[in-house]
């Protein structure tokens, strides 16, 4: 339905489903644009059965003064009067001054003016009550473009309003305040997608959507991305087309890279602990790079097929597991992890900067071994050589480092008590790490 007049009897009537809906509970409210009212008036009294008829309002557009600009003024003449549907419901009256509420025939709907001598419209006003971005809703929000759509007070229901009315007023920022899906091949390069919080906030990005050089922060994302993305305090499920930067994120699913670019990830960790896929890096094939600085928890590499170079840090401790589909290129490792490494064909995986016990007594082990060859002038040393089957080999060290650092300790100085003290020199300096 639509406005319409009762030129029989001059009563304007105002449908209840013609008003914006901006509350349904408690107590449900709409709104009343006055300026949007007064054209559906002027269109009604120029048609053929109203134009014999009085016309139905004055109306003084907004002057600017000093460089603000003062609120219009709409008056309803005699002798109209406005009936609103009837039921129980309120109606706000905004974007100008006037005389309904005077004019208004009484019934269960209540009626709120905000007439004010000192009422202004401004852009700058206006501005101020987006606070810095346009929010969507589309399980709650309205469709349209009128201000004040896209406030935190009336959300915006579709991504297609809620871009021009970022474009009309100068945004760049999303805020979204339910789960929603960006498809139909939308354009939305460049903007800022900030969640309520990354779990009541979840994005998927179709990938018929365009978002490049896009921002996304407080939010649990998937779905596939574009080129020089950013993701910040987020959660990430599965997600592809990965290219750009990552800082404190919740990995949950697999990242799957593209481009040429690269990814670098910082400060992030896995989630889901005991899912099949807590944090995967997918390579994409290879032929890109990934470093990743400073992780927690368990991540693992796959997909790597051609040349590419995979870099992990981290200070905390991680779990690292390279797959067998990397087969090539290079995976360096750095910091306090473990490695399962399954990787094939011509990988070169890097271990030297791992700082893990036992990677750390495997290189003392292996840098000692290397300096114990015979021939030389030291007798010591050539007593050593000669005693060398005594002591404890890679695979019985290994095989207690699952037990107490004391009883590995312990193995290593029963195999070689009574040795030359060079041997209790590198029994010392192995349980010293152990320790």
């Amino acid at each position: 339905m639509a406005i319409t007049i009762n030129w029989g009897t001059f009563v304007i009537n105002v449908p209840r489903n013609d008003m914006l809906l901006i509350q349904s509970s408690p107590t449900e409210v709409r709104e009343l644009n006055i300026n949007n009212f007064r054209l559906s008036l002027k269109d009604l009294e120029d048609d053929e059965a109203g134009i014999v008829f009085p016309k139905t309002h004055d109306h003084n557009p907004s002057v600017t003064v000093s460089g603000v600009q003062l609120a219009r003024v709409v008056e309803i003449l005699d002798p109209y009067t406005i009936t609103f549907e009837d039921g129980q419901y309120a109606v706000n009256l905004v974007g100008a001054n006037s005389n309904i509420a005077d004019k208004t025939n009484v019934n269960q709907v209540s009626v709120r003016s905000a007439n004010s001598a000192g009422l202004i419209q401004t852009r700058e006003i206006e501005y101020s009550s987006f606070q810095n971005r346009v929010s969507i809703d589309v399980v709650n929000g309205v469709a349209g473009t009128d201000y004040p759509i896209g406030t935190a007070v009336l959300p915006s229901n579709n991504y297609t309003d809620a871009k021009f009315i970022a474009e009309l007023r100068g945004l760049n920022t999303f805020y979204l305040l339910s789960d929603s899906t960006l498809t139909d091949g939308i354009n939305l390069n460049d903007f800022i997608f900030e969640g309520r919080s990354k779990l009541s906030s979840t994005l998927t990005i179709d990938p018929s959507a365009s978002v490049t050089n896009c921002t996304f922060q407080s939010v649990t994302i998937q779905g596939t991305l574009d080129s020089n993305c950013f993701i910040r305090d987020s959660i990430i499920e599965n997600l592809s087309g990965v290219e750009g930067d990552i800082h404190g994120c919740e990995i949950e699913g697999i990242v799957t890279l593209s481009g040429s670019a690269g990814l670098e990830i910082w400060n992030s960790y896995s989630g889901r602990r005991g899912a099949a896929d807590p944090g995967v890096i997918d390579m994409g094939g290879g032929g890109t790079n990934c470093a990743i600085h400073n992780f927690s928890g368990h991540i693992k590499i796959r997909n790597m097929s051609t040349y590419g170079i995979v870099g992990v840090s981290t200070s905390s401790g991680a779990n690292v597991t390279i797959e067998s589909t990397v087969s090539a290129g290079m995976v360096h490792l750095i910091g306090n992890l473990k490695l399962v490494n399954n990787s094939t064909g011509t990988t070169n995986v890097i271990t030297d900067y791992i700082t893990s016990q036992k990677y750390m007594s495997n290189r003392i082990w292996s840098e000692t071994s290397r300096t114990l060859t015979s021939g030389t002038k030291d007798t010591e040393i050539d007593g050593l050589v000669a005693s060398v089957a005594a002591l404890p080999t890679l695979s019985e060290i290994e095989a207690s480092s699952v037990l107490a650092k004391e009883s590995t300790s312990a193995l290593i100085k029963a195999k070689t008590d009574g040795l030359p003290g060079g041997i209790a020199k590198i029994r010392n300096l192995i349980t010293l790490n152990l320790s």
